[in-house]
């Protein structure tokens, strides 16, 4: 990848990553969304939300199509909700700016019945 093919890449999360704290924060309020939140051990996921029930996570992926996104994302957002129970997050998202396809509803439908995992889609465009 050529060095500005990489900035372009970053220029495109740091947008999203922007577009979908402000819809957060509009949804649950600015005390209770944290970009860039911090798990003891583990890094930090892009943003995190507080509900009644634990935190949601959201991960931003910005790969060439929606099934790279998908597989980039878990191994994320699995590590940060499981990896020694760090996380404890109620939800887990995977977020890009590609609409989630008929495969991508059933493969997340699949880990969601086979392996009870809270994964969720949300396509955040700007």
């Amino acid at each position: 990848m050529t060095r500005e093919a990489e900035i372009l890449l970053n220029q495109e999360h740091k947008e999203i990553q922007v577009a979908l704290y402000h819809l957060l924060v509009a949804e649950f309020g600015a005390e209770k969304v944290d970009a860039e939140h911090h798990i003891k051990g583990l890094g930090y996921v892009d943003i995190a939300a507080l509900t009644a029930n634990g935190w949601v996570y959201y991960e931003i992926k910005v790969a060439q199509d929606l099934k790279s996104c998908i597989r980039q994302a878990l191994g994320q957002l699995l590590e940060y909700g499981y990896w020694a129970h760090a996380g404890r997050c109620e939800r887990m998202v995977i977020v890009s700016r590609f609409p989630l396809d008929e495969d991508g509803q059933a493969y997340l439908a699949l880990l969601r019945q086979k392996y009870n995992l809270p994964l969720e889609y949300r396509q955040v465009t700007v």
